[in-house]
């Protein structure tokens, strides 16, 4: 097998986090492997400079981006066969792109993603709890359904992420989408494609911080993904994503519009109990941050 090339586009805000998501690509036990960082915050320049080697391209926007916008300039500067997305507070396991080719060669498909840690405190667990399976649901189904409790019951995240380069470039990821941008780009990413997935824990991914994008509660953001997949759900993905998201994003801000359209949209729906008490725990939500600002 002839290793193909590969662009690793890592979008960073200048967290001291980048120098380990670095180390864990250049500890890659394949070649032909190409660097791409995109900085959305310019006055960590010097920083993030400090921590590049001469192999590494960076990129700088003009600010404030956001993800999807960096994500997409990573994509623009590479000239390889391949493209790998990597957060800046995530990191790899050595054989992550090697078993990904290996996979890849085998079967012929064009985009693999493999299974994660899900590093939460001194907690560890192994997501996704269960692998994708084409001829059962919709890729969208899979992921937003809420079967328990805690989520990762289907999981796919962007630091997993092998895709052939000329589809990637196709594809795009969606600035406009204030929330679930990696949703988003991975429902489109594999609609009509062949996907593999490696079921090895390849991928470390930390936990969102407090001031992340994914955290922020905006109901609207939650709708807006569900006007734009919808149609791709079954009733029951629908009723958990509704709950899970756009229910308990508007009662932890306790926007009446918001548990208003929740309650108009989970009609004619099968939400998991599991889902409605996540959704519930909105409240808990509102409590919380209400007693903080006291």
């Amino acid at each position: 097998m002839t290793t193909p090339t590969v662009t690793v586009v890592i979008p960073t805000i200048g967290r001291p986090d980048l120098r380990r998501a670095l180390d864990s690509v250049r500890a890659q036990t394949v070649l032909g492997i190409s660097i791409v960082v995109v900085l959305d915050r310019p006055d960590e320049q010097k920083a993030v400079e400090s921590m590049l080697d001469g192999r590494d391209r960076l990129v700088v926007t003009d600010g404030a981006q956001g993800g999807a916008v960096a994500r997409n300039l990573g994509i623009d500067s590479a000239a390889t066969d391949y493209v790998a997305f990597l957060d800046d507070d995530d990191w790899w396991e050595p054989e992550k792109l090697q078993q990904q080719f290996e996979l890849l060669d085998v079967t012929g498909g064009s985009v693999c993603f493999t299974a994660v840690k899900f590093h939460d405190g001194e907690q560890t667990t192994i997501l996704p709890k269960e692998a994708f399976d084409p001829d059962r649901e919709s890729l969208a189904s899979y992921l937003v359904r809420r079967p328990g409790l805690r989520h990762g019951h289907g999981y796919l995240q962007s630091s997993t992420i092998l895709v052939d380069r000329d589809h990637a470039e196709r594809v795009r990821w969606d600035p406009s989408m204030a929330k679930h941008q990696d949703w988003d780009f991975v429902v489109r990413l594999l609609d009509g494609v062949d996907v593999q997935f490696c079921g090895a824990p390849l991928v470390h991914v930390q936990k969102d911080s407090a001031a992340s994008v994914s955290r922020t509660r905006n109901w609207r953001a939650s709708k807006q993904w569900l006007d734009q997949h919808g149609s791709k759900l079954d009733p029951h993905a629908y009723g958990d994503f509704v709950c899970s998201q756009v229910l308990r994003s508007a009662l932890a801000t306790m926007d009446r519009r918001g548990i208003t359209e929740a309650a108009r949209l989970t009609r004619h729906t099968r939400p998991s109990a599991a889902s409605m008490v996540v959704g519930l725990s909105g409240t808990a939500d509102y409590l919380r941050n209400r007693g903080r600002n006291v």
